[in-house]
């Protein structure tokens, strides 16, 4: 087996303002060409607030583009809306309409790649508890995701945590996965 390199990033709250995003993305594009992985992952908040202005998420596109690395781009809150416990007057509730958004801009809002014996899956974290139809036919993509993996290793990526201290914790902060969807995730991790 052959070794690659990935590269995970969040939150990089891309805009025109405030200013050090942008600072700090150059010093990122920096590490990415010094590193010079086999793939970069955003696990999502690529933008600052890309639901309501997708100029964002289309500057960000631009910037993703200078990393001279392939590079997988999932959501966040601030780029597709809250979980609906965690909404609130500054983050509007994740809407059909905001990933339509991003995937139209960025091109996926979920993806599986297989790399050297690995399976990597990442997915829409905000769909999890939405109850919007997309939620659905993520889980039926995931569960095929996992299904065809062939016995590769698996990983999933996504913007929110399962869990706090480990499955089970009794933590259930609404900034993480609601509990029905971690119980139903937990189960297609350890049957993979």
């Amino acid at each position: 087996m052959s070794r690659f390199r990935v590269i995970q990033i969040s939150d990089t709250h891309l805009a025109a303002e405030p200013e050090f995003p942008l600072q700090n993305w150059i010093k990122l594009v920096a590490h990415v060409r010094r590193c010079k992985p086999d793939l970069v992952i955003h696990t999502g908040d690529v933008t600052l607030d890309g639901v309501r202005f997708p100029e964002q998420l289309r500057r960000a596109k631009q910037l993703h583009e200078s990393l001279d690395a392939p590079c997988l781009v999932l959501p966040g809150n601030h780029d597709v809306g809250e979980l609906p416990a965690a909404a609130g007057e500054l983050e509007p509730v994740v809407s059909e309409h905001a990933c339509r958004q991003f995937i139209e801009i960025l091109g996926q809002d979920r993806f599986t790649k297989d790399i050297d014996g690995w399976r990597l899956i990442g997915v829409n974290a905000l769909l999890f508890g939405s109850d919007l139809p997309a939620e659905e036919e993520q889980w039926q993509y995931l569960e095929h995701a996992f299904d065809t993996a062939g016995g590769r290793h698996t990983a999933l990526f996504g913007h929110k945590p399962l869990y706090r201290d480990g499955y089970r914790d009794g933590s259930k902060p609404p900034n993480m996965l609601p509990g029905p969807s971690v119980d139903r995730l937990h189960a297609l991790l350890q049957n993979s």
